[in-house]
């Protein structure tokens, strides 16, 4: 009785194995036409890539639906409009509606995507030498199974689960598709049953073009699911062989019954891999992390890596050939849970000594040192500085404090300890000069000092002030009033700032402390992993927004080909290329990146200054961000901020985006960021002030102290919040928005 409880359960391994079965199954469909899906239980919801697997499977075009899907009603509507389509090619739809698919009921889905199946890959296709299923009157199933006694006569194979499980049937079946392709079946030894599978399914991968949409332990599990089982043989009654493939004869027909289990797979001695994405410790949530595989002992074969989160689902993960003299891979991913992840690495459809390896994800920082991600901490002022545990990338940290009348300078200092001997950031003003110090401190002495500032000298004297640090990996972002202001690289190791320290004619109000998500963002090489972010649908690498605001952000991946000389993303305000916001311009030849804007149609100065070294090479896959501030757009490339570009002409009447020259498999992602530059108090001091986001500088401390203040004063007080959110009020969307990265 417990053992049916758990085959029926929501946690049956089964279920994980059919999920992750019909979810290959729909990509081998979809990459036909440069799509894919990664989660089967979210990435129908919108009817999208449901309407498009639907049209590669019936050779047919829906003519009319919503491609850009953002209300619930949208999306019922996509989705309606797929299941019509399917009941109007004759299949039957039991049990769901669009409504299902919409609120993501992995059930039904599954049962859907199972229909799909059982119409598509086993009832319609024409088998070579078979009469039609219509002629025969068998179910699909008792199709299938037919199909494969006539080819294995004398098998004994009744069902899609048990018999299976030696690995010795699918060995059979791929020698009789193809004779001579795995003639040695018969010896294997049907103890070593995930290696008799695997190196069959490897051949009839490799050979057959059946692609592996079961893995071969899953096959051979005794609780495999007969849907998994069915999807992935269903593929083989019109497997064709390719040219060249290895057919030979039997070892020795004479001795089967004798010999020991003779069939090895190949040896992986010497393969190896290494890296961060394999150590036990040190990986954070929401990272891109990277480790090799080095094949060149071994030769050519294909790297697989599955990454297994804690909750049982596949993380995606990126392998990138280097073709170099060592043969090695490049594999990237980037883990959604904390927890450990189990990392499988497979070579040619085996398991690379050591696999599989177990990595622990983190928060950035100890929970004790993080009250809470989604608010401010406000850090206790002592002698106008604060200790810090940490310093860690996406922590950010903004300064409030008033400038006195008679300032000269003053500087905000992130230091290694108390004696001011090492200070990795100083951020000095100096009013007499109007511009603004960056420097760094090592062992007392100072390093070369940076002045250049995009904008014009921000601070005023007998005025607030609102000074933010951001962490990234290479640099700090550095923003004043809530203009993107400076960047700067690190000289000293940021994780070893431990405390932060204003000195000068300032009074120092409050020091908040929270965390960003969202810039640079960190996503794999290949493309981002979809969670908060909305794919565009593109025509021809266009895609139309309807609007552009403030912390509006933008992600675009693609490939660079192999031969290319350029490429270039285009922020216009019309897809005739008339009037260009923002153009960047990737030269490889040139190895630089420039950045420009057209305007009635003349083009003006390029810039291409950069502290980054060229992050681009033929072959590889590209990873651009763009977020829009009030002043610059913030350019970040793989992962690393790259660039700020002050705007020439107005961002908010850009309504395409455009991707041009030589690359491929291109796709753009939008979201928003909040967080920097940001209007900035926390959301527990506040007053009722009609503003449209939240936390925001018009959330002073009135409340606390409103019974204590005169009307005159209040009103003081208040044309002080109105001068602050002047510079403060970026359009935005609901604060809980789900597109938001809230900080």
């Amino acid at each position: 009785m417990d053992a049916e409880r758990i085959r029926i359960s929501g946690d049956a391994p089964w279920k994980k194995i059919q999920q992750n079965t019909f979810t290959r199954w729909a990509n081998e469909h979809l990459k036909t036409v440069d799509s894919s899906i990664e989660n089967l239980e979210t990435d129908f919801s919108d009817g999208l890539r449901l309407i498009l697997l639907v049209e590669v499977l019936s050779h047919e075009r829906i003519p009319r639906y919503n491609k850009n899907p953002t209300f619930r009603t949208q999306k019922l509507e996509n989705v309606s409009i797929a299941l019509e389509f399917l009941e109007a090619e004759g299949i039957k739809i039991v049990n769901i509606d669009s409504s299902h698919i919409v609120d993501c009921h992995l059930k039904l889905i599954l049962g859907l995507v199972w229909t799909l199946i059982l119409h598509y890959s086993i009832s319609l296709p024409s088998w070579d030498g078979e009469e039609t299923q219509q002629e025969t009157g068998l179910t699909p199933k008792q199709r299938l199974l037919n199909w494969i006694q006539l080819k294995l006569p004398d098998m004994p194979i009744k069902n899609f689960t048990h018999d299976w499980t030696t690995g010795k049937p699918v060995g059979a079946l791929v020698d009789a598709c193809a004779p001579g392709l795995c003639p040695d079946w018969e010896l294997w030894d049907t103890e070593d049953s995930v290696r008799n599978a695997a190196e069959a399914m490897t051949l009839a991968d490799d050979w057959l073009d059946v692609r592996q949409l079961i893995r071969p332990e899953e096959l051979v599990d005794p609780n495999v699911d007969e849907q998994s089982v069915m999807t992935y043989l269903s593929q083989y009654p019109n497997a064709k062989l390719k040219e060249g493939a290895p057919l030979r004869e039997k070892t020795d027909p004479n001795s089967v019954i004798s010999l020991p289990a003779v069939v090895s797979p190949p040896s992986l001695e010497g393969l190896r891999a290494y890296g961060p994405g394999l150590e036990p410790t040190g990986t954070i949530i929401g990272t891109t992390v990277k480790f090799t595989v080095e094949t060149v002992a071994v030769g050519n074969g294909d790297v697989e890596v599955d990454v297994e989160a804690p909750s049982g689902e596949i993380e995606r993960a990126y392998a990138y050939f280097n073709n170099d003299m060592n043969l090695t891979y490049t594999i990237s991913y980037m883990p959604k849970e904390v927890g450990t992840h189990k990392v499988v690495v497979r070579f040619s459809g085996y398991e690379i000594p050591n696999s599989p390896y177990y990595v622990e994800v983190e928060h950035p920082i100890e929970d004790a040192i993080v009250d809470n991600y989604d608010e401010y901490l406000d850090l206790p002022i002592t002698n106008n500085s604060t200790h810090i545990d940490a310093l860690v990338e996406g922590m950010s940290f903004t300064f409030l404090g008033y400038v006195n009348k008679k300032c000269e300078s003053f500087s905000i200092n992130f230091c290694l300890d108390d004696d001011n001997q090492n200070t990795a950031l100083h951020v000095n003003p100096r009013f007499h000069r109007k511009y603004i110090v960056r420097n760094t401190k090592t062992n007392g002495v100072w390093g070369p000092e940076e002045v250049a500032s995009p904008i014009k000298f921000p601070l005023e004297r007998g005025h607030r002030f609102k000074i933010q640090v951001l962490v990234t990996r290479e640099n700090y972002l550095i923003s004043i009033n809530n203009q993107a202001f400076a960047q700067y690289n690190h000289r000293l190791a940021y994780e070893s700032v431990r405390v932060l320290r204003i000195d000068g004619d300032v009074e120092i109000n409050q020091i908040y402390r929270t965390f960003l998500n969202g810039f640079p963002n960190q996503f794999p090489n290949f493309g981002p992993s979809v969670g908060d972010f909305t794919e565009l649908p593109l025509n021809e690498n266009v895609a139309a927004i309807g609007e552009l605001n403030e912390g509006y952000n933008f992600i675009f991946c693609g490939r660079i080909l192999d031969d290319a000389n350029n490429f270039s993303i285009n922020f216009m305000y019309d897809d005739e290329e008339h009037d260009i916001a923002l153009h960047i311009s990737t030269r490889l030849q040139e190895r630089s990146v420039v950045r420009n804007t057209k305007i009635d149609g003349d083009w003006g100065h390029e810039d291409d200054t950069s502290e980054l070294p060229f992050l681009f090479r033929p072959g590889a896959p590209f990873t651009i961000q763009v977020l829009v501030t009030a002043a610059y757009y913030l350019i970040s490339v793989n992962g690393l901020h790259f660039a700020q570009y002050k705007h020439r002409l107005t961002f908010a009447s850009v309504r395409f985006l455009k991707v041009k020259g030589d690359v491929e498999n291109v796709q753009i992602y939008s979201s928003a960021v909040y967080g920097y530059p940001v209007p900035i108090l926390p959301a527990r001091k506040t007053r009722d002030i009609p503003v449209a986001i939240a936390p925001t500088m018009a959330r002073l401390t009135l409340a606390e102290d409103a019974e204590e203040t005169s009307d005159a004063e209040a009103v003081e007080v208040e044309e002080e919040v109105a001068e602050i959110v002047e510079v403060a009020a970026p359009a935005t969307k609901k604060e809980d928005h789900k597109g938001w990265f809230r900080i």
